[in-house]
């Protein structure tokens, strides 16, 4: 049974949480992609939440990370449902939005190539999923918990995720705040199921 986080604990991953968005809207200004996919696992997966929480926090991530053989499978299957779910209510989301006159301002080139997807892979997997599901479906969705049902729990930890994203999206950008959230609420929703971070991690990583 995971252990009642103290108030310092709170605290202290809470300026865990204000220091990745600042940390991340930093980072993307990083034109070259291996220097930025570099930094952004350096920064911020390792030193900023792996050891932000182990050695400043003082928390056992075994406690979200359940790692179980017997479930691994489960947690897989789990995980490509959660991303099935995702990406269709992403797709339905933005195909609305293009309806409404919404235009992306994205000019990233779709050439897909073997070095671009292992990147898109890493990022997804190593930087965004492991640092996002640590943060918001590990440490504030259990802060949460201590004070409201696990449904509200998942409703807030949603929303800030998705108010997190300030920075990272342009605000006119509206209809990936709303993905956010809706994404947000499955991947809290994986927590919740599997009780563990795996199967939102696959989910998530899956995603992008």
């Amino acid at each position: 049974m995971q252990e009642r986080l103290s108030n310092k604990q709170q605290t202290k991953g809470l300026l865990i949480l204000l220091i990745f968005v600042v940390l991340r809207i930093t980072i993307l200004k990083i034109e070259n992609e291996i220097l930025f996919l570099l930094s952004a696992f350096f920064t911020g997966s390792i030193c900023l939440v792996y050891l932000g929480f182990t050695k400043w926090v003082k928390i056992d991530l075994r406690w979200w990370w359940r790692f179980s053989r017997e479930n691994f499978m489960k947690d897989i299957i789990w995980g490509i449902f959660g991303f099935l779910t995702c990406f269709t209510s992403t797709s339905a989301i933005m195909l609305s939005a293009l309806n409404y006159g919404f235009t992306s301002q994205n000019t990233t080139s779709n050439t897909v190539t073997v070095a671009s997807y292992f990147q898109s892979l890493f990022f997804g997997f190593a930087i965004a999923s492991f640092q996002e599901e640590t943060i918001f479906r590990g440490f504030l969705f259990h802060a949460f918990k201590e004070r409201f049902r696990q449904w509200r729990s998942n409703l807030l930890q949603a929303l800030v995720f998705s108010i997190a994203h300030i920075g990272y999206y342009p605000l006119e950008a509206w209809p990936f705040f709303i993905s956010a959230f809706l994404n947000g609420i499955v991947f809290g929703w994986l927590r919740i199921k599997r009780k563990t971070l795996i199967a939102s991690f696959i989910a998530h990583g899956l995603l992008g």
